[in-house]
């Protein structure tokens, strides 16, 4: 086993992307619990799980030396490994119609390098019906990050490609998922997988949060079907299909939004208290992405398109730059510099929609959200006459400057 020394340049974590028993038998490998393949110890330096010193400096000034398990994300798996879907690596009798014995050989890789993820092409293998036999599949390509992935949950994204293929693990496996892309930055987005098995939803994330079942922001876009927080790969048919799968109504939406805003308090409250923050996020994190029983009650979901089609304009057609302070469901107050091109009402409700420079997109802005606004010199004075008339006659008290 690899062993190595933490510096700042090359700062490693200690929290594990999965913890392996200790072997109470030297001669006996342990697996990572809950992995769809069974991925042992030996794997470990492939993991980039390593064994690294650790220089601490204790009260009275001198420094401490510690050997600690800790992970970095130069995933490494090479030519030549194999992978079984069994810890015994054992073909069984499949005449009973049991669940198929399924490994996967990895034929050619490169390891992840800096900010290069590699990359891996593996052949999967299933056994027939005669014990003896074994078929091989397609040979996929994928990079090391998702090869990881794939050992973990059973799902990955080919070279290429923006779909998900899901690895049949046995008869009754989930076949179906849904794909969430969420915006990075100018990095490539990180992706939400829901999975979802009769009552039971499986929500999993591969930025770094969502590697280690921890809840992440990425998992909390998918899930209320963010199309402001979205990237351009995802499609409005998958926010259609999460906001009919996480509607208000859905227990595992009630539960992610009660959770959310527990840890956003707790977090207020006690912002130099990081372990027990991780822990809370870890908690709720573990709890969506093991399976969650998701049920409806009530009314059927919002449906974007329809709520679209339904709005009654009050004053279009204008070109009035503003500036405002906005609080969004979250709570979160942001200044936001908007173009607004109109103004419309839906349901009794009354909206602002137009170019929002913050976001860099068209958006749209719920009046009751909204706490002061501010015109540009470059508003024209028609237009703020109709915006001032609309806005005053909705919303009374608000403040215009």
């Amino acid at each position: 086993m690899q062993e190595i020394k933490q510096t700042k340049k090359k700062r490693r974590k200690r929290e594990l992307i999965t913890e392996f028993p200790e072997r109470k038998d030297p001669n006996k490998r342990e697996f990572a619990p809950g992995w769809k393949f069974a991925v042992h110890d030996a794997f470990k330096d492939a993991l980039d799980i390593k064994l690294t010193t650790v220089v601490t400096k204790k009260e009275d000034g001198t420094k401490k030396e510690e050997k600690i398990w800790t992970q970095g994300a130069a995933f490494s798996f090479s030519e030549g490994d194999v992978i079984h879907k069994n810890p015994d690596g054992q073909l069984t009798n499949n005449h009973d119609n049991a669940d198929p014995h399924i490994f996967i050989q990895v034929n050619k890789a490169a390891p992840t390098v800096d900010e290069t993820l590699g990359y891996v092409k593996f052949q999967v293998f299933t056994q027939t019906n005669n014990p003896f036999s074994i078929t091989n599949d397609d040979v996929y390509d994928c990079n090391q990050r998702e090869f990881v992935r794939l050992l973990k949950t059973g799902v990955f994204t080919p070279l290429g490609s923006n779909n998900d293929i899901i690895i049949k693990m046995g008869i009754n496996e989930i076949e179906n998922a849904i794909v969430y892309y969420s915006r990075n930055a100018k990095k490539q987005p990180f992706k939400v997988t829901i999975k979802k098995d009769q009552d039971l939803v499986y929500v999993n994330c591969d930025c770094p949060l969502g590697l280690e079942k921890k809840l992440c922001r990425h998992k909390i876009n998918a899930m209320r079907g963010d199309r402001e927080n979205k990237s351009s790969l995802t499609s409005e048919e998958t926010i259609e299909q999460l906001r009919k799968l996480f509607c208000n109504s859905s227990s595992a939406r009630n539960f992610l939004e009660d959770e959310w805003r527990k840890l956003r308090e707790f977090s207020h409250s006690f912002p130099g208290n990081e372990d027990e923050i991780q822990n809370r996020r870890k908690r709720i994190g573990m709890a969506l992405a093991n399976g969650f029983e998701n049920t409806i009650e009530g009314p059927h979901y919002f449906n974007i398109r329809s709520w679209e089609e339904n709005r009654i304009p009050l004053a279009d057609n204008l070109y009035a730059p503003v500036l405002f302070k906005y609080t969004d469901s979250d709570g979160e107050t942001t200044e936001r510099e908007v173009t607004v091109f109109e103004i419309f009402s839906n349901n009794s409700n009354f909206y602002l929609y137009g170019y929002c420079h913050l976001r860099h997109g068209m958006r749209t802005f719920a009046l009751n959200r909204i706490d002061t606004v501010y015109f540009s010199s470059l508003s024209l004075n028609k237009d703020k006459i109709d915006l001032l008339n609309d806005v005053k006659k909705q919303i009374p008290n608000i403040i215009i400057g």
